[in-house]
């Protein structure tokens, strides 16, 4: 449930008698969560040659208005007056900040909102979190951990805080489907705190991978061969024997199956051939972003059977 309380700065200068501009900095909205407490930062500047008219005595003055029936928020609200000043010759007109009031903060955000690069793309991942009370602010931090971040306090161009946090990695095929969240932790002045989160997919563009699961079994009168690869986007496979495409026949038969988006894996089954030995079966996988293969030397020597040696 979001509430909303409005705050009467009186004493921002936005013009003298005469008309001449000065740059008063206060946030039109702020945001407040219930139970922590709230800083609104309020400032402004005057031009070089009006410097003379101005006194040491500064004075800022804050009124709290109704715009809702809110008996008594559990809200701690800090002022910061750091920079104002106060023309002495002149009167001064008001200012409005609204405060909305919720009993829940705002879930971070990333930026990027979504993640896609190829393998071996440098990745910038940066969570930013309001930081309305900046002596209590949210702790950020990254699920998994990929690698060390950076958290900093910043200021925005109206001088309310955001706390960031910034994850550098390399993209890897490794990290293709994986979540990568983004959590923080909002402290109350209680001591309590409650937590928010945001993540995204990653989605790495990589080239086939002939993967361990690659391997020759063998029998009496045949020889199976199996090769499994792994790529994104989707890689296609494709066997030759001794050089050349393998087209299906009574000695020779393929079977093709995908187990998830990622990987393909196909199983070739080769009669023994006759009056040839050694023969050399390739499995080959290819898309957009590359290729790989994996050849298998088959021999036949007397009296001992099939062999199969992998060439890598």
């Amino acid at each position: 449930m979001t509430r909303a309380l409005s705050f009467l700065l009186l004493g921002c200068l936005l013009e003298d008698v005469f008309g001449n501009p000065y740059k008063v900095t206060l946030p039109q909205t702020v945001e407040a969560v219930t139970g922590s407490c709230l800083t609104i930062p309020c400032s402004f500047e005057v031009e070089s040659n009006y410097e003379k008219d101005l006194n040491d005595n500064c004075k800022a003055i804050w009124k709290r208005t109704n715009v809702m029936n809110i008996k008594s928020p559990n809200l701690t609200t800090t002022k910061d007056m750091t920079g104002m000043y106060q023309r002495a010759k002149y009167n001064f007109g008001d200012f409005v900040v609204k405060v909305n009031i919720r009993d829940l903060p705002p879930s971070p955000t990333l930026t990027p909102s979504a993640l896609t690069v190829k393998e071996g793309t440098s990745v910038s991942l940066t969570c930013s979190a309001p930081a309305s009370c900046p002596s209590h602010p949210p702790t950020l931090t990254w699920t998994p951990k990929l690698a060390d971040s950076q958290e900093t306090l910043k200021e925005n161009q109206d001088q309310t805080k955001v706390q960031i946090s910034v994850l550098n990695f390399t993209a890897s095929h490794l990290h293709h489907g994986k979540n990568i969240t983004c959590t923080a932790v909002y402290w109350k002045q209680d001591g309590s705190s409650v937590s928010l989160h945001s993540s995204l997919t990653a989605d790495i563009k990589f080239p086939p991978k002939i993967l361990p699961l690659t391997n020759c079994t063998k029998t009496e009168v045949q020889v199976n061969c199996s090769c499994e690869t792994e790529g994104i986007p989707s890689p296609a496979l494709y066997w030759f024997l001794d050089g050349l495409p393998v087209n299906e026949s009574e000695n020779l038969k393929v079977k093709t199956e995908s187990e998830i988006d990622t990987n393909l894996r196909s199983i070739i089954t080769v009669t023994r051939p006759q009056k040839r030995n050694p023969f050399i079966l390739l499995c080959f996988s290819v898309n957009s972003l590359g290729s790989a293969s994996q050849q298998f030397l088959l021999t036949d020597p007397p009296q001992q059977g099939l062999s199969v040696n992998f060439i890598y």
